[in-house]
This record gives C-alpha cells, sequence and structure tokens, in this order.
C-alpha cells in the first residue's frame, strides 16, 4: 500500500514543494511514496535521488495531479511546475502521471532520467509540457545490463520553435554499454510547434549507439511543425540518430513532413497541417476537429483505454480510437432540477457538425474576404515594422498578402513600414442570399439588402473588426457583393458553441 501525501502550494496540505516531499520521504523504508498534487501556486522543481528503499514494480514512488486539479489540455490550469529543470530523476519506476510542467531554460530538459543513465520501467502520461526548454521528455537507459519497459501515453508538448537551441519535444536512448534491452511505447501523444523560427525543431528523436538493444513503439502520435511559404516542414517530425540493435514499430503516426513512415510501418499520414486536425492549435486548443485526419483513425491500443482528460476511448459516435491524446468528446445534454424527456443524441450532433462543417469548407461555401478599416498609422501587414529605424525591416511578415525577398523592398509599403492600404483577409463562409433559406413561414420574398452568413464561431472576433465584407470573392471580376453587419451575430447549431450567424446588409457592389 503506498503511502499518500498531498502537495498543496497554497498550504493546507503536507507539503507546499515537492523538493520538500521528497527530502521527507527519500528515506523511508518503502519506495511506494506517492505525492497527490494540487493547484494553487508553483509545485517547484524536484529531483529524485538517495533513495534509501529501492523502488520496484509493486512499490514504485509517483507524482500526480489530485481529482479535479488536472490540467485539462490548458496551459493555465491545474497543479504546475515551474523551473528551469522541472523534474530529474536517479531513481527506477518512478511514475509522473497529470502534471503540467513549463520549462524556463532553453538549455535544460524540462523531464529528465538522465542523471542516473538511468530510466527503468520509469513512465510519464496525460502530462502538459510547455514553455521553454531544449528537451521536453529525456528518457532511455545506460546502466549494464538493464532490461526496462517505459511508457510515454497521452501527453501534449509543445515546443517553442523561436528558441537557437533547435528544441526536441521527445529524446529516446538506449546506449548501454553492454547487453540490455530497452521498450519504449510512444503512445498517442501530441507534439505542436509554435513560435517558429528560422531554426529546425525536432519532434521524437531516437538513438542507440552501444550493444544493447532498443525495441521502440511508436502509435497513434500527432507530430506538427511550421510550414513554409513554400510549404515545407522546418521541424523534423521523427528522427533517428543512429541504430545498433532493436526494432521499429512505427503505425498510426502523423507528421507534418515526410518523416512519419520513415521505419515501415502502415495507416501513417504525411504532410498534414494543425488546420486538418485540430480546432485551433495557436491558441492551444488541441481538441479535434469533427473532420479531423486524426478522428477515427487510430488503432486500438489495450493499454491505452482514456484520453489525457480522462475521456474512454474509444467514443461510441465513430467506434474507433482517435489519433493524439484527446479523444474527441461529445457533452451529453445536462438538465438541471428536472428529469429530461429529451435529449439530442451526440451522435445527431455529430453529424450535424459533420454536414455543417462540409457546407462551409465544400462546394456550397464560398471564399469570402474582410476588409478592415483603414488606419493611416496601421503598420503595414506585409512586412516586419522596426521600431528603432521607424521603417520597414524589408523582411516578409508570414500570411501577408505580397511575398517578397528578404531585404528587398516591401512592395506594400514601399519600405515605409506603415501603410494606409486597406487591410484584407480571407474568409470562407456559407452564405444564404435568399430570405426563404433562412425564415420558414411566409413572406419568402428576398430582399435585395439582406443576406445571412454562417461561419466557425473562431472566427467572429476578425468579422467583427472588419469594416466591410466581400460576399463571393472568386467571382469579384464580375460583380461585387460587398455588405456591413446588420445586429449582432449569434451563436447558430446544435450545441451553440461551434458556429455563427450573422445578418449583413449589401452597402455597394457592381
Amino acid at each position: 500500500m503506498a503511502t499518500v501525501k498531498t502537495i498543496k502550494p497554497a498550504g493546507g496540505g503536507d507539503y507546499t514543494t515537492l523538493a520538500s516531499w521528497e527530502d521527507a520521504v527519500d528515506g523511508e523504508s518503502s519506495a511506494a511514496q506517492w505525492a497527490e498534487c494540487y493547484a494553487g501556486g508553483n509545485l517547484g522543481a524536484v529531483e529524485f535521488s538517495g533513495w534509501s528503499a529501492t523502488p520496484t514494480a509493486d512499490n514504485y514512488p509517483k507524482i500526480y495531479a489530485a481529482e479535479g486539479n488536472q490540467h485539462g489540455a490548458d496551459i493555465s490550469s491545474g497543479a504546475y511546475i515551474l523551473a528551469g529543470t522541472p523534474i530529474k530523476s536517479s531513481v527506477d519506476y518512478l511514475r509522473i502521471d497529470g502534471i503540467r510542467i513549463q520549462g524556463s531554460s532553453n538549455s535544460a530538459k524540462a523531464i529528465d532520467f538522465l542523471p542516473s543513465n538511468n530510466a527503468k520501467d520509469a513512465r510519464v502520461d496525460n502530462c502538459l509540457i510547455h514553455g521553454v526548454f531544449q528537451y521536453g521528455i529525456y528518457m532511455g537507459q545506460a546502466a549494464s545490463g538493464t532490461t526496462s519497459v517505459n511508457y510515454i501515453t497521452n501527453n501534449i508538448v509543445l515546443v517553442d520553435g523561436s528558441l537557437n537551441t533547435s528544441p526536441t519535444a521527445m529524446y529516446l536512448y538506449g546506449a548501454d554499454g553492454s547487453s540490455g534491452v530497452t521498450t519504449i511505447y510512444v503512445y498517442n501523444n501530441a507534439i505542436y510547434v509554435l513560435n517558429q523560427g528560422t531554426l529546425n525543431n525536432y519532434g521524437i528523436r531516437f538513438i542507440n549507439v552501444a550493444s544493447c538493444t532498443l525495441d521502440i513503439v511508436v502509435e497513434n502520435n500527432i507530430v506538427i511543425g511550421s510550414v513554409t511559404t513554400s510549404g515545407l516542414s522546418i521541424t523534423t517530425c521523427f528522427q533517428q540518430l543512429a541504430f545498433n540493435t532493436g526494432s521499429k514499430t512505427f503505425n498510426y503516426n502523423i507528421s507534418s513532413d515526410g518523416t512519419a513512415d520513415d521505419f515501415g510501418g502502415t495507416n501513417n499520414q504525411l504532410n498534414e497541417r494543425a488546420k486538418n486536425i485540430w480546432q485551433d492549435a495557436d491558441n492551444y486548443n488541441y481538441n479535434l476537429k469533427s473532420n479531423s485526419v486524426a478522428r477515427d483513425f487510430g488503432k486500438t491500443i489495450a493499454v491505452v483505454t482514456t484520453d489525457i482528460i480522462g475521456v474512454s476511448r474509444p467514443q461510441p459516435e465513430g467506434g474507433s480510437y482517435d489519433m493524439g491524446p484527446l479523444e474527441r468528446y461529445i457533452k451529453p445534454t445536462i438538465t438541471y432540477g428536472v428529469t429530461p424527456t429529451f435529449s439530442i443524441p451526440s451522435s445527431v450532433v455529430s453529424s450535424h457538425e459533420y454536414i455543417t462543417d462540409s457546407l462551409i469548407e465544400g462546394p456550397t461555401g464560398q471564399e469570402c474576404q474582410l476588409i478592415y478599416p483603414v488606419n493611416r498609422n496601421s503598420v503595414c501587414p506585409n512586412c516586419l515594422y522596426n521600431p528603432r529605424q521607424k521603417k520597414s525591416s524589408n523582411i516578409y511578415r508570414d500570411g501577408g498578402p505580397i511575398p517578397f525577398e528578404k531585404h528587398t523592398i516591401c512592395p506594400w509599403c514601399g519600405g515605409e513600414g506603415r501603410s494606409d492600404r486597406a487591410v484584407k483577409e480571407n474568409i470562407r463562409l456559407r452564405v444564404y442570399w435568399s430570405q426563404k433559406d433562412w425564415i420558414i413561414s411566409n413572406p419568402v420574398e428576398n430582399p435585395d439588402t439582406s443576406v445571412m452568413i454562417i461561419g466557425y464561431m473562431h472566427l467572429l472576433p476578425s468579422l467583427e473588426k472588419a469594416d466591410r465584407i466581400l460576399l463571393n470573392k472568386d467571382v469579384q471580376p464580375y460583380r461585387k457583393w460587398i455588405c456591413e453587419r446588420a445586429g449582432e451575430a449569434v451563436p447558430w447549431g446544435l450545441s451553440q458553441d461551434r458556429y455563427f450567424a450573422q445578418m449583413l446588409n449589401r452597402v455597394g457592389g457592381g
């Protein structure tokens, strides 16, 4: 039976930091010491070393987030550690579960099993790793003759692509100086590169350079890096540095480059983009879209029965495992105070979203254009502004309207760095031109000035900032339908949180 102690940074528990707990329990006669961690402040860096008792498969140390104190896949929630090297371990069998881990050093490791060169039967599950680090999870073996089975499951690792240290999300190794077998299972993780700079980044790297055997199994993982304007990835998603002996099993993985199938395997997806997988990756929303390429395309893995927030796998809507750490979950209808007499089946909501997504993204949707208000002091949308020189740096801004070569004159602002030209942004919408399409009862006549649009809720802030909107941009050589918003947008759809509806009045054209 494990001895459980509470770690509450705000007070009221057995300890306020993980370090004080570790110092107190490392001399106990049993290694079955568990730290139940709570939100309310920084748990602090912790190093596992000098334990009197030898951990075993049945008696092992563990740190985990208490019920109700998990991060919920949110970078500002839950029990967390903020430090240069948040977790360092020199003991075997350590388990880390559900902790949010934020690094603060670009030359350190967020979870480091290197001090002992050993991580026998250690595992990292359901963690959210973000911030600044050179390595997210650094795990492997180097002790003589070690046989180990490691698991890394259901984790989200966010890489800061702006660092000049070319950070790596996971570095896995089997470098034993004599015979030994290391097996590492890497299941249902997501790795995403934020703030991409000009240097390469790495997702999952592995190495085996000595006489030991490394058996690595990598399945249901998503590794997505930034993509250049030429369509090439500047993140190496899966990389083998060296390999002595052992086996490599790579199935059902997704990469933003062509490396997911570099080691054989089946059902790997190459050259994918975040927009085809997650709802809003750049704003830390890694829930799967209803039509995500990761939804229901995963492999059934017997040892992974829930996702990073505890949702069971698989969900009944699709009946198959989703790839990555978050299983797409349709919330049940909750009625307070009375016994529900009717609820919309989640399968109906899912089908509704699938059809609506198809109406917007498919041939029935229309490419429209937001026209933002003109401001003579606006920073040029096509280049990076140099505040010191108070003019353009003549470096192209990703997503700008007119690409140009670095250190040539920006064609949009002429090198001024500011522009009074209207900024435009494309947006895809479902447009209803006829009043009978949105009004069931009579009359069905169509006023020339009224239009209704349906769009994704996360695009509503951009629409509300726009001065005007050009509908059906693709036919503007023949006719322009320029409109303004009429009233406020309202939630639309069965779930009321995925789409908005907005009425427009035509104000110009020709």
